[in-house]
């Protein structure tokens, strides 16, 4: 891929050549270090707003979609991130670290993400949070459902790896 940064300066970037993978967990941990390679290599070319850095946690049972979603939000858009594998680890988490936002999975093992966000809810500490639902079956009246418990926004699964980082941006007002 070539790029025109202007008219003295170029980016190529080279793929490895790449066997034919098998696994739907090969083919996630191929994504996602192409996805670093690309966003270590683009990351000179976008601007990023001056604010603080922002500091979004994670929440997915699923590994390798987690660190696709980490990948997205570090390399591309500059954020810190920290993951939790569930729901109990999440509301684990938001006792000690302070973020700025939760990317929270609807579907998850144990405690799904409807019962952390009313959990989320219930406590004042963190009622003000903004939580971002992640999850494969949106409806039209799930959408409704979700902005009138107060939930942040929707990302439907599966995931743009390259428009991640402004979706949640735009979702979150962030695109000032």
């Amino acid at each position: 891929m070539t790029h025109e940064t202007g008219a003295r300066s170029q980016l190529s970037l080279k793929s490895p050549n790449i066997p034919p993978l098998s696994t739907k967990k090969d083919k996630l941990l191929c994504i996602s270090a192409s996805l670093r390679f690309i966003f270590s290599s683009l990351s000179a070319l976008i601007p990023f707003p001056t604010m603080t850095t922002p500091r979004i946690l994670i929440v997915d049972d699923e590994e390798h979609l987690r660190e696709v979603v980490q990948a997205c939000l570090e390399d591309l858009a500059g954020w810190e991130t920290i993951t939790a594998t569930g729901g109990e680890d999440c509301l684990q988490i938001l006792q000690t670290e302070s973020v700025n936002a939760v990317l929270l999975d609807v579907s998850m093992p144990g405690m799904d993400g409807i019962t952390v966000y009313e959990r989320l809810q219930a406590n004042p500490q963190t009622r003000s949070l903004p939580v971002i639902l992640l999850t494969a079956k949106v409806l039209p009246s799930d959408r409704a459902k979700f902005a009138q418990m107060g939930v942040t926004g929707v990302i439907s699964k599966p995931i743009e790896p390259m428009a991640l980082a402004a979706e949640v941006a735009e979702i979150l007002g962030w695109n000032d």
